[in-house]
């Protein structure tokens, strides 16, 4: 059961705050069954847990190499040997990340409420887009790190949010002079997130003049990946 849980909690990003009460109760549920040895309350471990672990590193692997079709094909045949329910709903989510490589990521000027500073235009050049809220730890984590990943690359950043009862003007301006972010902020509407095919957050794509080259987590841009989808100058 462990495992699979980590491989699900590696693949989420943020989610609201009941999903991630419900993400904790888990957590201790599963200490109190690992304390509780093998008796009769506890699960057992399954013999595909590492085979479903090292599907998975083979679709990330293909993921930074560029080949989006057969990652999904790897996650694909994860899905077809009946996995754990515990991790197909990721699965898909994974999949569907990957379904919107490719497209056009639409108009941001039609499809932003407001900028909080700065502006941007993804029609031409390459850049690095962020999907965050400020109440999210991981969020506020990872948009500190968005100036160190973008350092001597050809590229640059835009960081999209919502406007809602928890992130007004004054509150995101007040989250970004603490963080030091100096990146184009914007309050964009709902269609931006769905080209983007966001269902949870930090959120991240690279777009390459107005096309969706990359999608996926913040975090998950490093070494190869890093390298193909932003290189540097």
């Amino acid at each position: 059961m462990r495992g699979f849980l980590v491989l699900a909690l590696a693949l989420a990003g943020c989610v609201p705050r009941a999903v991630n009460e419900r993400i904790g109760a888990l957590e201790a549920r599963v200490a109190a069954l690992e304390a509780g040895g093998a008796g009769s309350g506890s699960a057992p471990a399954r013999a595909d847990d590492s085979l479903v672990r090292a599907q998975f590193m083979q679709a990330e692997a293909e993921v930074a190499a560029g080949d989006t079709v057969a990652a999904r094909q790897t996650l694909q045949g994860i899905l077809d040997a009946n996995p754990d329910p515990r991790v197909e709903q990721r699965i898909r989510q994974y999949m569907g990340e990957l379904s919107v490589v490719g497209q056009p990521a639409g108009s941001l000027a039609d499809s932003t409420e407001a900028w909080v500073q700065g502006e941007a235009d993804w029609s031409e050049g390459r850049h690095l887009v962020v999907f965050f809220e400020t109440w999210c730890p991981h969020c506020r984590r990872e948009l500190p790190m968005v100036d160190d990943r973008l350092g001597g690359r050809d590229a640059s950043a835009v960081l999209l949010t919502r406007l809602t009862r928890d992130a007004t003007v004054e509150s995101v301006q007040e989250f970004l002079t603490t963080n030091d972010v100096q990146e184009p902020v914007a309050y964009v509407r709902q269609d931006v997130a769905d080209r983007f095919g966001i269902q949870g957050i930090p959120a991240a794509a690279v777009v390459e003049d107005g096309v969706i080259i990359w999608r996926g987590h913040p975090a998950a841009l490093e070494g190869e990946l890093l390298d193909r989808v932003l290189p540097a100058l």
